[in-house]
């Protein structure tokens, strides 16, 4: 989820770079939590710190989980919500971090938003905006910019059944809302990448939204807008370098891995493999960008060529992925565990040098 700024290559070189495979399924290293019947939706890094946050699922019920990497360790931190679910984490320091998802109250069916910052000491809630129509809401996405916090997620919409999507800026008194026709009309946001106040793009249900500080504006993708495409998360690496990566629906494959990366002109598709996958993460590595997601089968995890997205070794004992992040010289992943029932969580070491590799 999934601000990704690195030191690293041109998007020219990354289309040029070959090299090996980013890791072999036994070089991968499995972090066990210690939490039942836990959904890691996010894991992040910052300044140092690194956070996965999720859910426990009772099967009656959610239960929030954060927890944050410590001398080797996966350690639970206390949460002010007793019911509902982390969505995204993103982390500045080890004293800064900010998450974001739903909560409600036991016997509620209707979610509400559920912002918490970490102090350093202990998660605190902080009251979210205001909508016109609360029941329902949640963000699934979260990222810091300048001091600044930004949200995006759904909310319900003016008709029965309907959702829109919404996109908050915090500014650490106050929540602005920076929503517009084009905005709602996403229904679902679920990545957002702020590279500045007027410079910030969304990947949503129904494709990429560029804001750039008067309104937003729907990114020129290849083939023009498509109710197919389908966008799930950003890497940002600057204005003129930006990767998106999701699925499209396919006839035959129901849904195909997919990737646009933009040069600060245009926006091109990226050619990958005719499996039967999906993408919700994207990271670089050594300047090239690596994705994760799911495939009917599991894991799938996919690194940039000189001709494309090429398949990667599954990690051991993964199922399906549902984010990334790298830091300290190692490539994070966190999803189920391939017999459904657990977390997993885990990193390859990747030899990258601490300087060259940042989460978030």
């Amino acid at each position: 989820m999934k601000l990704a700024l690195t030191v690293g290559l041109s998007a020219t070189a990354l289309v040029l770079t070959t090299g090996p495979a980013i890791a072999a399924a036994s070089d991968w290293h499995e972090t066990p939590t210690g939490v039942d019947a836990l959904l890691p939706y996010s894991i992040s890094a910052g300044g140092g710190a690194l956070w996965t946050v999720g859910a426990i699922d009772t099967r009656d019920d959610f239960q929030p989980v954060a927890a944050r990497w410590v001398n080797g360790k996966w350690q639970t931190t206390p949460q002010p919500a007793g019911h509902g679910r982390l969505s995204d984490v993103a982390v500045r320091t080890a004293d800064d971090a900010w998450a974001v998802g739903a909560r409600w109250a036991p016997g509620e069916l209707w979610s509400q938003l559920l912002v918490q910052h970490w102090n350093g000491k202990a998660w605190k809630q902080v009251p979210g905006p205001t909508l016109a129509r609360e029941g329902g809401s949640e963000f699934y996405t979260v990222a810091t910019q300048g001091g600044q916090v930004w949200a995006a997620g759904s909310a319900p919409g003016p008709t029965e059944g309907s959702s829109d999507g919404i996109v908050y800026r915090y500014d650490g008194k106050r929540w602005m809302g920076v929503n517009d026709a084009i905005s709602a009309a996403s229904l679902f946001i679920y990545d957002i990448a702020p590279l500045s106040r007027t410079d910030v793009w969304i990947a949503a249900e129904n494709g990429i939204k560029h804001y750039d500080g008067q309104g937003w504006k729907d990114a020129a993708l290849p083939g023009g807008p498509s109710p197919a495409v389908h966008l799930r998360g950003l890497a940002a690496v600057s204005p003129s370098d930006i990767w998106a990566v999701g699925h499209r629906e396919d006839p035959v494959l129901r849904r195909r891995p997919l990737v646009y990366h933009f040069n600060g002109k245009v926006w091109s598709e990226v050619p990958t493999p005719a499996d039967s996958g999906e993408l919700w993460s994207v990271n670089l590595v050594k300047g090239q960008p690596v994705a994760v997601g799911e495939s009917p089968h599991g894991p799938y995890l996919l690194r940039m060529t000189g001709t494309g997205f090429v398949r990667q070794p599954d990690p051991a004992g993964a199922g399906l992925l549902f984010s990334s992040t790298v830091t300290g010289g190692r490539l994070w992943i966190a999803g189920k565990a391939a017999d459904n029932n657990a977390a997993y969580v885990g990193f390859s070491r990747l030899g990258v040098p601490a300087a060259l590799a940042t989460g978030r």
